[in-house]
C-alpha cells in the first residue's frame, strides 16, 4: 500500500507501507552527534553475500547482504552481524528510494540506501548533505518564508534520515483530511483519546535566527510513536536545505496506531 503526500503543487511523494516489523528502542540521535568520515560512506556491492535474519520481525523475512558491506558495518554496529536486525521501507517521489535500516543489540543504528552498485549510509552528516544533494530543492526561505511551502521537503528528509515510514503531523490533519479515514483506525493502540492524538498535530514551526531557520515538528511513525524533529536549515537566498537535524520521542511506539500499516 502507498501513502501520498505532496511536496509542491504537481509533485507528490509516496510511502511503500510493509508489514510492521519490531524496533528496538532508539535513543535521541543527531546528525552532529553521528561519528564518522568527513567524506561520504558507501561500499560497492560486490560477491560474495551473505543472509541476515530478522529474529524481531517476521522469522521468514530475510536480507541478502554483500559480505564487504557487513565487514564495513561492523566498524558502526557491535555484535555478530547473525543478530543484527532490520527492517526496509522504499520512498518514493524524486526516484525511488529503497531503504534499509539495521540494528545491533545495544541500539545503534544504521540506515543505508540500497542501490544497484552501491549501498550508502544515510544517518550521519554526510549522508544529510547527500540527502539534500539528491533531493535537490529549488526553493530558498528568503525568497518564500512560507512554512507551507517547506513542509513536503522536510517529511521526506526526515523519512529518508531515520529509514521510517512517517506522516509529518499538521493542525486539524485528521479532523480535516478525510482521506486518512475515521480517526479511529488511529487509536488502535493504547491510547484511545482522540484528544491526545489531536493535541500533537500541530503545524510545524520556523523560526528564523539570522542566517539559520530552526524547525520543529511532529510526525507519527509506522510503529505508532509520536517523535518531535528539531532542524535547522540555511535562512539566505540559496534553495534551502536541512543542516542537522535531532529527535525525541514524545510516545513510545504502540501508543497509536499507523492506520496503513495492518
Amino acid at each position: 500500500m502507498r501513502a501520498c503526500f505532496s511536496i509542491k503543487p504537481g509533485l507528490m511523494a509516496c510511502l511503500l507501507l510493509v508489514a510492521p516489523t519490531a524496533w528496538p528502542a532508539i535513543a535521541a540521535t543527531s546528525a552532529e552527534q553521528a561519528a564518522g568520515a568527513t567524506t561520504l560512506t558507501t561500499w560497492p556491492v560486490q560477491k560474495p553475500t551473505i543472509i541476515l535474519g530478522n529474529p524481531l520481525g517476521h522469522l521468514w523475512e530475510q536480507l541478502e547482504v554483500p559480505l564487504n558491506i557487513v565487514k564495513g558495518l561492523s566498524n558502526l554496529l557491535q555484535g555478530d552481524p547473525k543478530t543484527w536486525t532490520f527492517s526496509r521501507n522504499t520512498v518514493f517521489g524524486h526516484g525511488d528510494f529503497d531503504l534499509v535500516s539495521l540494528f545491533d543489540s545495544q541500539g545503534d543504528k544504521v540506515v543505508l540506501l540500497v542501490e544497484d552498485d552501491k549501498w550508502t549510509q544515510l544517518n550521519n552528516p554526510q549522508g544529510l548533505s547527500y540527502i539534500n544533494r539528491r533531493l535537490n530543492p529549488k526553493v530558498s526561505w528568503e525568497a518564500s518564508k512560507n512554512p507551507r511551502d517547506f513542509e513536503g521537503y522536510i517529511e521526506y528528509v526526515v523519512q529518508l534520515y531515520s529509514g521510517k515510514a512517517q506522516i509529518l503531523l499538521r493542525s486539524g490533519f485528521f479532523k480535516a483530511n478525510l482521506n486518512w479515514g475515521p480517526v479511529d483506525g488511529w487509536l488502535r493502540g493504547t491510547e484511545k483519546n482522540p484528544e491526545v492524538l489531536y493535541s500533537v498535530c500541530i503545524d510545524p514551526v520556523f523560526i528564523p535566527h539570522g542566517d539559520t531557520v530552526e524547525i520543529h515538528a511532529n510526525a507519527m511513525t509506522r510503529e505508532g510513536a509520536i517523535e518531535q524533529w528539531t532542524l535547522s536549515a540555511n535562512a539566505d537566498d540559496k534553495p534551502l536545505k536541512i543542516l542537522s537535524l535531532s529527535t525525541k520521542e514524545l510516545y513510545p511506539p504502540g501508543t497509536f496506531s499507523y492506520a496503513f500499516a495492518f
